[in-house]
Parts: C-alpha cells; structure tokens; sequence
C-alpha cells in the first residue's frame, strides 16, 4: 500500500474534506460511508497498479451489499473503456447499490496540467457521480502523488440512461487510454 493513501487522513461523521481547485479554501462534502471506503479502495488499488510498475487500465468497482466486484475495462480508445464501464454498470443497475469507475487521465489545474488518477462515484439514487482527482508526478521511475484527493465538480451517473453514452469527463477524443 502506498504510505500517501495510507497516511490519509481518517474522515468523521461521514464529512469528507476535498479540496477545490478553484480556490485554496476546502469544502466539506458529505458521502455515503461505503461509497467513501470503497473510493479509497480503487484509489490504493490504482496506486499499487502503478507503483508495482504497471498500467492502470480502466476499471469499475461495483457495490453488491456487502460484496465488492472488480471489472476491468480495456479498449483501444477512451471512448470503449467509458461504453465498457458504463454498460457493466447499466446492465447490473438492479443488482448493485453504487460504483467507482476508476482511471489515469489528466487534469487542468491552475498550475498546469497534472498527470492524475479520476475516480467517478456514485449511488443508485445520486442524480450526478462525484469526480475526485489524485494528482501524481512521474519522475523516471518515481511517482510522487498529491497530497489530497481533489474534489473536480459532477458528471452524469452510469445509472442514468440519458448519460451520454461513452462520454469521459477530462480527455479529448483523440486520447488512448
């Protein structure tokens, strides 16, 4: 396990702090406490992914109760992995309470672009999933990660049929994953 997810700071009263990247306040953001755990669960995953010298390919965590399943979600472009994600989680829409759609990608902030691990959130019942960005530096065989997950604002859930579909929420169409 990486020591910046584990050294994360525990969260109390289901009150999540992420930091905004348009101002140098923090808000508070309220998630439900599975969905917290199992969005840290994807960010240590991806982490060890890549520490371990790997490639983060796109991948899903689905919420069934108490069980936690696994999807994979590679494609040649970014718009398949986005199709591959949002169906496994359209399909099992009647069977599953939320997900974490995990991937590398990039984001704007006000220093520059940032290489980053994006984690979109959501319940069944969420009207948007939550966006969330960790921010990492590699520097020839070392990454060095952000030191919060940055909260990016709300994209349309996988459980919504009128979500565009294979719409990724930071990368242009001409990027492969």
């Amino acid at each position: 396990m990486s020591d910046d997810v584990r050294d994360m700071p525990e969260f109390e009263d289901d009150a999540t702090v992420i930091v905004e990247i348009d101002s140098e306040e923090t808000s508070e953001q309220t998630l439900d406490e599975v969905l917290e755990k199992v969005l840290f669960f994807a960010l240590d995953e991806a982490v060890q992914k890549q520490e371990q010298g790997g490639v983060v390919v796109p991948f899903t965590v689905l919420v069934k109760g108490d069980d936690l399943c696994i999807e994979n979600h590679p494609g040649d472009t970014v718009e398949e992995c986005f199709d591959s994600a949002e169906m496994t989680v359209f399909k099992n829409a009647f069977m599953v309470d939320a997900y974490v759609f995990c991937y590398d990608g990039f984001i704007d902030l006000d220093d520059g672009e940032h290489d980053a691990i994006i984690l979109e959130a959501a319940t069944k019942d969420d009207e948007e999933a939550q966006a969330y960005a960790f921010t990492y530096v590699e520097e020839g065989d070392t990454l060095t990660y952000g030191e919060a997950l940055l909260g990016i604002g709300e994209t349309s859930s996988f459980f919504k049929a009128d979500r565009q579909q294979g719409t990724p929420l930071l990368v242009d169409d001409d990027t492969e994953v």
